[in-house]
């Protein structure tokens, strides 16, 4: 009883704190708010990590309030320059799933990943890995071996470049042993997240890029995104590029309960499920449906996080959306955002 009355607090913060509505809609363009002051932040942007950070861009109240381009490489970064989300990627793949469930391609989540990959003969067979379902592969509680923080990437031992370099790589997932019972413990898990595009283009029919143009691309007038395919034709789990402006609109998106311009895009249901704290990964974080989730000073902070600190963050208790990319192998975002970007909204 106590549980669920814990749930279902957790999911009136998530309807109230969410739900706010621009005045305008940046589909074709965004708009600027240059009355806020950001010098304590250059200051500290150019005394740190200038050299490893390629653009900041911050949005308040649907308006752009900060942006800048830095260098990449010796070379200047430029506004239509498409960056590679990595894992940031994941996070977008959730709003497609939640865009299936809604047109009808599978009644839940709780479909089983076998039954998506029914034709698929695999090793290591057992009940536990018919038991996997699409959420657990979302909340990174899938059960498969895997541990590819045990390595740095660059280290041949890791298992993600043994998933990268295989021939089939849904094949090489299936393939994998059960360490654990699904949804008993978080395991970051890039290669279960490639389940995901492999399952939107198998249930569809379409690949996850055409998917995402059709239904979530196009209609926030994202038009500029490259998406790499695997050896079998399937768009990566964690591939997607795209500009900072656009990686902004789907923080927008989230601010607004995933509507735009008057249109649902997808059901406040899924955004409610995505963010729910299903798993706690350490002091003040936690992870839902492929979105992590942070805790500052009474604040909470939603992010899609990729490789190298490439970010989208909302804040919805400030109406705020941050995004960075970079070449940064610490959160330096995070501590920007907690300790010079929030105080400039207090």
């Amino acid at each position: 009883m106590k549980k669920c009355i814990f749930c279902l607090l957790i999911l009136l913060f998530v309807s109230f704190a969410f739900g706010f509505v621009p005045d305008y809609w940046p589909t074709d363009g965004w708009r600027y708010d240059d009355s806020y002051d950001f010098q304590e932040l250059e200051a500290y942007i150019n005394r740190i990590f200038w050299k490893e950070l390629h653009s900041l861009i911050i949005i308040k109240d649907g308006y752009v309030v900060y942006e800048n381009y830095f260098k990449e490489n010796g070379s200047q970064v430029s506004p239509d320059d498409l960056h590679a989300l990595h894992s940031a990627t994941k996070s977008i793949n959730s709003l497609l799933v939640g865009i299936m469930i809604d047109n009808g391609y599978i009644p839940s989540e709780h479909i089983q990943v076998m039954e998506i990959f029914s034709d698929y003969i695999v090793e290591n067979s057992s009940k536990e890995k018919y038991m996997i379902e699409l959420r657990h592969v979302l909340e990174n509680t899938c059960g498969f071996e895997w541990n590819e923080w045990a390595y740095s990437y660059a280290d041949p031992r890791n298992i993600y470049n043994k998933f990268i370099s295989s021939p089939d790589r849904v094949q090489f997932v299936l393939n994998l042993p059960i360490a654990d019972a699904p949804g008993e413990k978080f395991v970051y898990n890039t290669g279960a997240s490639h389940l995901v595009t492999a399952a939107i283009q198998r249930i569809t029919g379409k690949s996850a890029l055409e998917f995402a143009e059709e239904n979530l691309f196009h209609p926030l007038g994202i038009t500029e995104v490259i998406w790499p395919k695997d050896s079998q034709g399937i768009n990566k789990g964690a591939g997607l590029n795209m500009i900072p402006k656009d990686m902004a609109k789907i923080g927008l998106l989230m601010l607004t309960e995933d509507i735009w311009e008057g249109k649902q895009l997808i059901s406040k249901d899924w955004i409610e499920k995505s963010l729910q704290k299903m798993n706690r990964v350490s002091t003040n974080v936690y992870f839902g449906y492929h979105w992590w989730i942070y805790e500052h000073q009474n604040i909470e902070i939603i992010s899609a996080y990729g490789y190298n600190d490439q970010r989208i963050y909302i804040i919805p208790s400030k109406s705020l959306v941050m995004v960075t990319t970079a070449a940064i192998s610490s959160e330096f975002s995070l501590k920007l955002l907690e300790d010079y970007v929030l105080p400039s909204f207090e």
